[in-house]
């Protein structure tokens, strides 16, 4: 059962459709000895995959209450060859069954990707054909002295008055690994930080001289601040004036890519913030708190 108190509905789930875990795990000749799916920290409901896998059998066993009664499977009986690089729905089976005669076939060895939604009860499997790949980024690179410099984006980093510029001593100076944000092994155009509250440090802007709580923006590389970056909407012109937009925790937030003056384009954070989601394929970031 769902409770929408702003709608004032309650909807109501067949038992069927649920699907109850504890972990997922991979299992096969595609793969060899079991191993563990990794829950994204971008949503608790995905799971994902990506490594070598053999050409062989893939069915996904299911914990629940210390049992691996039942199996992840094609939505269809027998054997399936997969639907690579399309998101389809899966079914469930008991995980004997799974691995003699209902399981997906991996016709050809190599790098995989794999998605797995169990609130939506979809599955994607990525070959070496069709796997998102890092996306790359055209930037001037004064630090090496290269213009264009082009850059797999890998990471990302926050950086700005937040911190107060508290650097760790691994970059430059107001980068901090600590507030680094980690590339999903579900889709590698979206970077998550999730841990503890972001500080909140109040800092005077140099030209306007009014304090601002919380400022950051991102960038891709700590090697310096004039990198490739993420900023805010807000207005902002290099050497004349910072801007500064002021969040609401969970609702997404357009950004602005480059290497101009969105550097100077600061979000500032809402309190007790310890997750982040930057999507940089389609320019959105949230600032959250979450279990």
């Amino acid at each position: 059962m769902t409770v929408n108190f702003a709608n004032k509905t309650v909807s109501f789930i067949p038992a069927g459709d649920i699907l109850e875990l504890d972990k997922l795990y991979m299992a096969g000749t595609a793969i060899g000895n079991e191993i563990e799916l990794t829950q994204t920290l971008e949503d608790d409901a995905i799971y994902a995959f990506r490594g070598e896998l053999n050409a062989g059998s893939l069915y996904f066993p299911i914990l629940f209450g210390g049992e691996k009664e039942l199996s992840i499977v094609p939505n269809t009986d027998g054997n399936k060859n997969i639907d690579d690089g399309v998101t389809v729905g899966f079914g469930q089976n008991q995980t004997s069954v799974a691995g003699a005669s209902n399981h997906w076939n991996i016709e050809t060895a190599g790098m995989y990707r794999i998605v797995v939604n169990t609130d939506t009860k979809m599955i994607t499997i990525y070959s070496p054909a069709t796997d998102l790949q890092n996306m790359k980024k055209s930037w001037n690179n004064t630090v090496i002295g290269q213009n264009p410099y082009v850059e797999e984006v890998t990471a990302l980093w926050m950086y700005g008055g937040f911190n107060a510029y508290a650097g760790d001593g691994n970059g430059f100076t107001g980068f901090n690994n600590k507030y680094k944000l980690q590339q999903s092994i579900a889709n590698p155009y979206i970077f998550v930080y999730k841990g503890d509250n972001l500080p909140r440090e109040t800092l005077v802007d140099e030209y306007d001289k009014q304090s601002y709580t919380g400022a950051l923006r991102f960038a891709v590389s700590n090697i310096h601040n004039n990198v490739y970056a993420f900023g805010s909407t807000a207005d902002a012109e290099r050497n004349k004036k910072n801007g500064y937009l002021p969040v609401v925790s969970g609702e997404p937030q357009n950004l602005v890519e480059g290497q101009g003056h969105n550097r100077y384009a600061y979000f500032l954070i809402p309190e007790n913030t310890n997750y982040v989601m930057v999507d940089i394929e389609n320019l959105i970031v949230v600032f959250d708190n979450r279990p």
